[in-house]
């Protein structure tokens, strides 16, 4: 077939029927099933006078492909080739095809239509395991966050128990006064597990949602004068000068739970105490900031690296765990966080 016998094939859906031997078009029309009316096609060019069939010579199905080298023009046929004998005697070769292009893919489109599907199918794979991670990861987080909590307070706990049963396994063999300071030791160790425990407590009510805050009107200037004069005595037992600053424009009262707000400043100036610079001053200061509270205390202590800003108020967490205070467990801060933003306040 020579390329200006595609000149003939420029509408897509179409019916074609050719005669090869005599070059030339008999029909060529709109047909919305080509296959099924290729047969069709035949029998009523054959039953035209002139063509009237003796004898059918071959029958051959075909499939044409044809690209232009000069348009986008691309397209591909289904058809019969017949060659046949008329009762004249005379041999004709009869061309019956139709047009199937965006029916059926050549190999080129079937190799370009495998790796977008393929290329597809990746990507979803790929946005689907983001998803999914996205979706667990709260879920891992919070395995990871248990299972450190299980293990840290296993540890914290692990200290004072060795403590006691040290101290009450060595009081029988020892003298009266000696057996009196390990007892005193052992008591001192009870409290500090007592404290452990409840804070461990007060924790997990938090993570399972079942810490309450009961509000009251509290008084600002009264509040923050008690906890003044209450650490004040400790600080100074300790080697510093603790001062209140109360600004004038402060609010008469505020809403929030006396009880848990007085452990959360307990908290922040037992810090201040036991990690600040020998006899260094410790400042803690009210004031009104766009409709908020805002309390702030200072001291002095060695700087801290930004990584362990961050993790300041993660739960057991100690800057370093060598010289730690006695007693610290390193939940403090975390629990003055959980407080804090019960009440819909900030920390940091």
């Amino acid at each position: 077939l020579q390329p200006d016998f595609f000149q003939h094939l420029q509408d897509r859906n179409q019916l074609y029927v050719y005669s090869q031997t005599e070059h030339k078009w008999y029909s060529s029309h709109q047909s919305e099933d080509g296959k099924d009316k290729l047969q069709k096609a035949v029998t009523d060019f054959m039953a035209q006078p002139e063509n009237q069939t003796y004898s059918i010579i071959s029958y051959l199905p075909f499939n044409l492909e044809y690209s232009s080298t000069n348009t986008s023009f691309q397209h591909s046929y289904f058809g019969i080739q017949v060659e046949f004998e008329t009762i004249n005697h005379n041999k004709n070769t009869l061309l019956i095809f139709y047009d199937v292009s965006g029916k059926f893919i050549s190999s080129g489109e079937l190799v370009i239509y495998f790796f977008t599907g393929l290329s597809g199918l990746l990507i979803l794979l790929l946005l689907c395991r983001f998803f999914v991670l996205l979706a667990t990861k709260p879920v891992v987080q919070g395995i990871q966050q248990q299972n450190e909590f299980i293990a840290s307070a296993s540890h914290e706990l692990k200290s004072p128990i060795a403590v006691i049963q040290l101290n009450a396994e060595t009081i029988p063999t020892v003298d009266p006064e000696t057996g009196t300071h390990l007892l005193n030791t052992i008591i001192e160790q009870c409290h500090h597990l007592t404290k452990l425990i409840q804070n461990m407590l007060l924790l997990a009510s938090s993570d399972t949602h079942h810490f309450t805050v009961k509000p009251e009107a509290i008084e600002i200037d009264h509040f923050f004068i008690s906890i003044f004069e209450q650490y004040y005595p400790y600080c100074l037992q300790h080697g510093h000068q603790l001062s209140l600053t109360l600004e004038d424009t402060l609010p008469q009262k505020i809403q929030g739970d006396k009880t848990l707000l007085t452990q959360v400043m307990g908290i922040l100036i037992d810090n201040a105490v036991s990690y600040s610079i020998p006899d260094s001053p410790i400042h803690l200061s009210v004031s009104p900031v766009h409709g908020t509270l805002k309390v702030s205390l200072e001291n002095q202590s060695p700087l801290l690296t930004d990584e362990q800003k961050e993790k300041l108020f993660n739960r057991f967490y100690q800057v370093d765990s060598s010289q730690s205070a006695p007693n610290h467990s390193g939940l403090g801060l975390s629990i003055a966080k959980e407080i804090i933003e019960a009440h819909h306040g900030q920390i940091y």
